[in-house]
């Protein structure tokens, strides 16, 4: 059922969406769920998405430093399975961040659950370290999972054109 919100008149994607104005009963713009001249991207999404991208990059160029300044001076044999393997995960985890927040721009709608993902590990693996980072971890979860999920990230992402 169509309805107004802020002056325009929104249609369900599953619904006929009017062509033009004269088609809206009282001549308001028309804007569907599925049209990519929605408007512009919000605000809030290219926060989040540029968020991760930050952490992503960050976070892979400074692991990068930090894994190769300990490598032994015996050479690559002479290192610890478990440091290869901490920065390979960790490297995997920040690729991923950097990939959903770049997508996310892009206008994927499936980067939002990987987002949502992403953080939930981090809140599960910050809870066995300390409190102070499952706090931020929480504290960052809520607002980003909220707008990744209100109804504008929702028509915005919808209007992507070439699924």
């Amino acid at each position: 059922m169509p309805r107004h919100v802020d002056g325009f008149l929104l249609v369900d994607a599953w619904c006929e969406a009017p062509r033009n104005l004269a088609d809206s009963a009282d001549g308001s713009s028309v804007v569907t769920a599925l049209d990519s001249s929605a408007g512009d991207r919000p605000k809030s999404i290219a926060v989040v998405a540029w968020l991760f991208i930050a952490v992503g990059a960050v976070g892979s160029v400074t692991g990068f430093v930090r894994f190769f300044q300990s490598v032994p001076a015996e050479g690559w044999s002479a290192l610890d399975t478990h440091d290869v393997l901490d920065f390979v995960y960790a490297s995997t985890s920040l690729l991923a961040a950097l990939v959903a927040g770049a997508f996310l721009l892009r206008r994927h709608a499936w980067t939002r659950w990987l987002l949502v993902a992403w953080m939930a590990f981090h809140i599960v693996l910050s809870a066995m370290h300390s409190t102070s980072q499952l706090l931020v971890h929480v504290v960052l979860f809520a607002p980003v999972t909220w707008i990744l999920f209100l109804r504008r990230t929702s028509a915005w992402l919808a209007g992507r054109e070439d699924r």
